[in-house]
């Protein structure tokens, strides 16, 4: 489970860095 969490907050890392955004 755990590991879906770090892929998943992963994800939306690297979405909001090809934004060119800062992490929320």
């Amino acid at each position: 489970m755990r590991r879906c969490l770090k892929r998943y907050i992963a994800r939306d890392l690297f979405r909001q860095l090809e934004h060119g955004q800062p992490p929320a």
